[in-house]
């Protein structure tokens, strides 16, 4: 086994408590690259709670996780899996339905690489509302509600993309149909949200607030609206300050977005503004908040706009 000297985990005093009970007291060890580490002991001695505490899924009261040099703030299981820490569980559990290849690239979607499209599309139960609630962490919405196959062909530039597809049954030859129009033929399959709830996976969830709690919030100087419309609605007419990154192209303008910023995303109504904070967190950038009701909504709101321009002047 060869280690060298660069340490790659550091864990510092952890204390887990549930309730009155204690699971783990004072615990501290370090990982070194190249190195194995094994945690041994009986029964309730709190094997499981210390790997539970290493991959996210348990926040101890005490202690720090260090990892690569940097202390680890508060992220979700699946933020640290993209970092490269997983575990394996006692209870293995498949999603029926599916191929055992189909079973394993759902454990596995963290890590491609071709594109973020070539994972999960949320493609319906349903609404907008429903993947705000809760969906399938990294994938993208595209509502069949909405412009589905327009946006699937506007946002995927390969058509041999390997897509797999969050919907329920009963929609499944919709969706698939609806992407072949477009050409995309490379759908591997489908889950439900419901079945990846039951399978105990993680999900995650899009904040959403009001036109009136977005003025309010825009008072912070940290606080940026984005307008991710085209940019002849842009031009027609907008909120005063606000900035136009439109959703066709919105990968080029992921370097804007930094941590010391709050982002307010904003579209005409509400449907392509949830595609956006879907692919902007898809890339790691969770400092967002949808607007509701959009530019609709802003715009019976105390915001400064910009002079109308009749579109057909543009």
């Amino acid at each position: 086994m060869n280690v060298d000297n660069t340490k790659m985990m550091d864990i510092k005093n952890i204390v887990l408590r549930f309730g009155g009970v204690v699971a783990i007291q004072n615990i501290s060890f370090d990982i070194f690259k190249g190195e194995i580490r094994a945690i041994i002991g009986p029964n309730g001695a709190g094997k499981s709670s210390m790997l539970n505490v290493i991959n996210g899924f348990y926040h101890p009261q005490e202690g720090e996780v260090w990892f690569r040099g940097k202390k680890r703030g508060s992220m979700k299981p699946y933020q640290i899996a993209h970092q490269g820490i997983a575990r394996t569980f006692q209870n293995i559990a498949l999603f029926k339905g599916m191929s055992a290849l189909d079973n394993i690239m759902t454990g596995r979607f963290t890590h491609m690489k071709k594109s973020i499209f070539s994972q999960i599309i949320w493609a319906g139960g349903a609404s907008k509302e429903e993947y705000e609630n809760s969906h399938v962490p990294r994938s993208i919405f595209i509502g069949l509600d909405g412009g589905f196959a327009p946006w699937v062909g506007e946002l995927i530039i390969d058509v041999k993309t390997p897509i797999l597809l969050v919907c329920n049954e009963s929609q499944i030859e919709e969706a698939v149909t609806r992407l072949s129009r477009v050409g995309f033929d490379n759908t591997l399959g489908y889950i439900t949200i419901d079945k990846w709830k039951e399978n105990g996976k993680e999900i995650d969830s899009i904040n959403s607030i009001s036109a009136v709690e977005t003025v309010k919030r825009l008072e912070n100087k940290s606080s940026i609206l984005i307008d991710v419309r085209k940019e002849n609605e842009y031009k027609s007419q907008h909120v005063v300050n606000a900035h136009n990154y439109q959703l066709s192209s919105i990968n080029n303008y992921l370097p804007k977005f930094d941590e010391k910023n709050d982002y307010y995303i904003h579209c005409q109504s509400g449907y392509r503004s949830m595609i956006a904070c879907s692919i902007l967190k898809s890339r790691g950038i969770h400092n967002i908040t949808n607007v509701i009701g959009g530019f609709k909504n802003l715009g019976l709101t105390t915001l400064n706009l910009s002079n109308k321009i009749c579109p057909s002047k543009l």
